[in-house]
């Protein structure tokens, strides 16, 4: 989820707010004290915007710092398990969709390299992750006394 996403749109409306000003002022000093309060009151909702996102980063990213920090398996093991759920989802509505359109040379390329990349991202997630995870274990370790 990312509260970013929003900046765009509100950047859009803005630009057709601002061409309706262009269009209906008569001067223009007239045309930049239009624009210039419209950017005084929309900076506020960007600016929040950009704290929610930090905020939620900060919550996301000591959700996944305590879930890896825990002493229960089930709870460490869940991203990789989800990682491998995603993977063979993957592979079932594959299957499917070859049955369903037959299995042709060009839609067998298509899949090969469909299944290259949810291959490299899974893969690379996972990695990526495992990496953290064995980092945050041993700084935790450490910092509880540990000499790991």
């Amino acid at each position: 989820m990312t509260f970013l996403a929003a900046i765009p749109v509100i950047g859009g409306l803005l630009d057709s707010v601002f061409n309706g000003i262009d269009k209906i002022s008569t001067t223009d000093e007239e045309r930049l004290k239009f624009k210039a309060d419209i950017m005084a009151l929309s900076a506020p909702v960007i600016t929040m915007l950009v704290q929610a996102q930090s905020e939620f980063d900060k919550a996301q990213q000591a959700i996944q710092i305590a879930a890896i920090q825990s002493g229960d398996a089930f709870v460490r093991r869940v991203r990789p398990a989800l990682m491998c759920a995603t993977f063979l989802a993957w592979i079932g509505i594959e299957g499917f969709a070859m049955y369903l359109n037959g299995a042709s040379a060009p839609y067998l390329n298509d899949a090969a390299q469909r299944a290259f990349y949810a291959f490299g991202l899974i893969g690379g997630l996972f990695t990526a992750t495992r990496g953290i995870e064995k980092g945050v274990m041993h700084w935790a370790s450490t910092k509880n006394g540990g000499s790991r």
